[in-house]
């Protein structure tokens, strides 16, 4: 039987199982960007790829050299912006929120828009999480 994933034995023959919600290797990306002229700005992570699901345990982001307004945002493939959480303003303040525990499945990404940055601010977008390898 060529059966992809956990295979189990009902008495009669092996059947597959459901996927085991389970940890695969841990999840960090960071995102810069030094903005070249005034106004808003986006950061986005990569998308996540065929074959896993991540899931977002946290997720900070800071405007380096001015005071602006942070928003932080889950992408859904095709979907545009699915959630989006207001993280205040401050320069230079790590702005950290998110819902624990919200699973990204392939093309999914995280992002974090900037509004009202000034030209030079150099932006950042941090999130950790973990990944889960599933069957395909």
């Amino acid at each position: 039987m060529d059966c992809k994933g956990i295979a189990g034995w009902t008495g009669t023959g092996y059947v597959r199982l459901p996927m085991l919600w389970g940890y695969s290797d841990r999840w960090f990306e960071s995102v810069t960007h030094t903005k070249s002229g005034a106004g808003n700005y986006t950061l986005l992570t990569a998308v996540v790829p065929a074959g896993y699901v991540y899931v977002v345990d946290f997720v900070t982001t800071v405007d380096a050299n001015t005071v602006c307004t942070h928003y932080h945002e889950l992408y859904a493939a095709g979907a545009g912006v699915v959630l989006q959480v207001y993280t205040g303003v401050g320069a230079n303040i790590w702005t950290p929120t998110f819902p624990v525990g919200v699973a990204l499945k392939e093309s999914d990404r995280v992002g974090a828009s900037f509004v009202t940055c000034a030209d030079g601010d150099v932006l950042y977008l941090k999130v950790w999480g973990y990944k889960m390898r599933i069957a395909e």
